[in-house]
């Protein structure tokens, strides 16, 4: 017995032992695979990198001599152009000939190639020198309508002048072109600043008529250069006034491009006198201060609603406790207010009392922004005036408040009740199906708790505000705009 429980225990140790060297073996194989495979992972990602700092290297090599060649092949040109520019200011005899030769060729380049009209309207011709009627070391400030970042010298620029009707002199500092729509002369000498990486130039033309008794057409009202429906009436009797613009009343500029429109209904008034249709959409309104912000307009029928705000069913928490009262600064909070969208947009309480000035009802809506793929849209809103219960001023824990028409998951009712809860930084106005007030519309299939337009503390999936995380709710101010001309 004794002789067999040492064999045993022999062989026991012989395949523990045998078991450890193969484990070992194995431990060892595996650690040097790992670091051939690390080692090998670290060659490639060095080799990459090389690779790559020497591609960009290149690059840059590249870029430097292309950008290098680029700009001797722009002195070059510059200094050609200004070469054969002085040789033809050196030239005598047949004036007339050479300015319309010129007048030709600088005017070809423009975008309205008005030399066409020579035969029977009016061009314009004269010279230019790089040396001759510049004035180095000045600017004139506040009178640039246009900038041309990189051109290839005084010539250039010369020439993007004379092609645009709008330009009455131009200047350059560096590589950098500005056509000015006023020159020295035209302006208080206090606009006509130092600084000397600065170079001015009077646009020097004159008045070529086919005939003496041909009618003003220079082409310059072919572009259409007046805004906002102003007319553009082309001018012949000055080489610097080639066209002026008529604004209809609410606009000013020399183009017209200022309007006084200071609300969605201002919009409204202004495209109908144009006989154009207004579309829904964002538009530019000004304060009587001189601010200038954008507004989501929507008309339908004789009200057009301004959008206050609009949010998702996810931003809930964000808005839930935002009323609109206006004397509540802790509600004072904007998203977005300077790019209207349906996410996420609240405009601040300073320009929700722009907008309040002169409404007369507010309206909360559901997915306003998918009405035209909801059908029956809309299946959730309501509308009510300002006179029976004012958002902007009024709070109240709960109110019945008559509304013109309320649909809730495409229930409806007119002229009746509805309980309104609005309260400062607690509770963003919003309806409650279960008030204690006893209001006349209580829509049925309501799920316990529920709140419609805000809060949302209890969601019914079949309401379109919140089908899912991304339905949206909006609030608007409406104007009547009755009998707009």
């Amino acid at each position: 017995m004794g002789d067999e429980e040492d064999e045993r225990k022999r062989e026991e140790d012989e395949r523990k032992g045998d078991e450890e060297d193969e484990r070992k073996r194995e431990e060892d194989e595996r650690k040097g695979d790992e670091e051939d495979e690390r080692k090998r992972e670290e060659d490639e990602r060095k080799g990459y990198e090389e690779d790559e700092r020497k591609r960009k290297e290149d690059e840059r090599k590249g870029d430097e001599e292309d950008e290098r060649k680029g700009d001797e092949e722009d002195e070059r040109k510059r200094e050609e152009d200004e070469r054969k520019g002085d040789e033809e200011d050196e030239r005598e005899g047949m004036f007339l000939a050479r300015v319309i030769v010129m007048a030709t060729i600088l005017l070809s380049r423009s975008k309205h190639v008005i030399s066409q009209y020579c035969p029977t309207g009016t061009c314009y011709a004269g010279s230019f020198s790089s040396k001759e009627h510049v004035t180095k070391g000045r600017y004139l400030w506040g009178a640039s309508y246009r900038n041309l970042s990189s051109v290839a010298g005084p010539q250039a620029c010369h020439s993007a002048c004379v092609g645009d009707c709008r330009c009455r002199a131009f200047q350059m500092s560096g590589k950098r072109c500005e056509l000015l729509d006023e020159d020295k002369d035209s302006v208080p000498i206090s606009r006509f600043l130092s600084d000397n990486s600065y170079e001015y130039f009077d646009l020097q033309q004159n008045i070529v008529k086919s005939s003496h008794f041909s009618p003003c057409s220079n082409g310059c009202c072919m572009s259409n250069p007046c805004k906002n429906g102003a007319t553009c009436v082309e001018l012949c009797d000055h080489p610097k006034e080639k066209f002026s613009c008529v604004c209809t009343p609410s606009c000013s500029g020399k183009t017209c491009e200022r309007c006084s429109l200071t609300s969605c209904r201002d919009h409204l008034v202004y495209l109908r006198q144009l006989g154009l249709e207004m579309f829904d959409g964002v538009y530019q309104i000004q304060t009587n201060d001189g601010q200038s912000f954008p507004l989501f307009c929507w008309l339908e029928g004789q009200t057009i609603w301004t959008l206050l705000e609009s949010f998702a069913l996810k931003h809930t928490l964000e808005f839930k406790k935002l009323s609109f009262l206006l004397s509540a600064r802790s509600d004072d909070v904007a998203f977005n207010e300077s790019s209207p969208n349906w996410e996420k947009y609240r405009l601040s309480q300073a320009r929700m009392h722009h907008v309040y000035i002169n409404a007369t009802k507010f309206r909360a809506t559901c997915a306003y922004d998918q009405k035209t793929t909801i059908p029956g849209w809309p299946r959730d809103q309501m509308i009510a005036r300002l006179t029976d219960y004012d958002i902007m001023t009024r709070k109240r824990w709960g109110e019945c408040v008559r509304m013109e028409s309320i649909f809730i998951r495409n229930q409806s009712c007119s002229n009746c009740t509805v309980g309104i809860f609005h309260w400062p930084n607690h509770f963003h106005a919003h309806m409650n199906f279960d008030s204690d007030e006893n209001c006349f519309f209580n829509p049925v299939n309501s799920v316990q708790n529920e709140l419609a337009f805000a809060v949302y503390d209890n969601v019914n999936p079949e309401s379109t505000c919140c089908s899912s995380p991304d339905a949206t709710t909006q609030w608007w101010l409406g104007h009547e705009v009755g009998h707009v001309p």
